[in-house]
């Protein structure tokens, strides 16, 4: 029998499901929401790390086919051609014009499959991304940009030097720059692309902008899978690093992206090192 006064439960009455989140006002309640925030918290947490695992594996992959590439099938290739010019050496002083000709056509090949396969290897992974570092790597993309892409104009302004970038920031920064640029000339259709790369007191900011067709954002998002541009991978990459992804476009108006990381993120300071932005100071323009 209940007490006297007490209520009886009433058995068709709502009950709230385990796990529910219950009534702010009822008492322990606000308990119970900071106690799912830093569960929330913590699944966030987790799921950031394991997409940073991720992609450290793809780069890892990435590094493995290139070297495959450039060690293995880059190397038999550079045989074949050294022995392709001996006979054809030898076809010359056969003074045989049919052989010859035969002979300095599938030379032309293997040198032009030769090229393809360092430039599929410098794509995937540059080996100067770990030998040389992220400055001398962006230099030796926008000379090759310029050079597939004489017609557009690129302006880079790199504003800092090897050892005010952290190396754990040199892949993340160099595939922003690398699908920026992808996107500009093929979604964007710019005749102007810039990149700037410099420090302030607070924090390290890279961006990237061009003067093409522009986009709706939100659009764009809403059915990035059918487009492909990779919004949505650029700023995983440059949160998972610690940093902040911004970008502001608008149909007609160019696009930009900007992605900042604190300098906290960023490597330790240098005795007598500047963190103010300095035009040109080793601009790759």
């Amino acid at each position: 029998m209940p007490e006297s006064g007490a209520a009886m439960p009433d058995p068709h009455a709502y009950q709230r499901p385990p796990g529910m989140v219950a009534d702010v006002r009822r008492p322990g309640a606000e308990d119970e929401i900071c106690q799912l925030y830093q569960l929330l918290r913590e699944a966030k947490s987790e799921l950031q790390m394991v997409s940073a695992e991720m992609v450290a594996a793809q780069e890892l992959e990435r590094k493995r086919i290139a070297t495959e590439l450039h060690d293995s099938i880059g190397s038999s290739l550079g045989s074949i051609g050294f022995g392709m010019g001996a006979a054809l050496a030898r076809a010359k002083l056969a003074k045989d014009p049919e052989l010859t000709g035969l002979l300095d056509l599938i030379s032309v090949q293997i040198k032009s499959a030769l090229t393809e396969v360092r430039r599929i290897s410098q794509g995937l992974r540059p080996a100067s991304l770990d030998d040389l570092g992220l400055i001398s790597t962006l230099s030796w993309l926008v000379r090759e940009f310029r050079a597939v892409h004489p017609s557009i104009t690129l302006v880079a302004d790199i504003a800092l030097t090897e050892s005010e970038i952290q190396p754990a920031l040199r892949t993340p920064m160099f595939r922003i720059v690398q699908e920026a640029l992808n996107n500009a000339v093929k979604y964007a259709k710019a005749a102007k692309i810039g990149i700037s790369l410099g420090r302030s007191e607070y924090e390290i900011c890279l961006e990237i902008y061009d003067d093409g067709v522009g986009f709706d954002p939100q659009e764009i998002e809403r059915r990035e899978s059918i487009s492909g541009i990779g919004l949505r991978g650029m700023a995983d990459r440059i949160t998972i690093s610690g940093g902040d992804f911004r970008l502001s476009s608008s149909p007609g108006n160019g696009t930009r992206v900007l992605a900042c990381w604190p300098v906290a993120s960023c490597a330790a300071d240098e005795p007598g090192s500047s963190h103010h932005h300095v035009a040109g100071r080793n601009s790759a323009a």
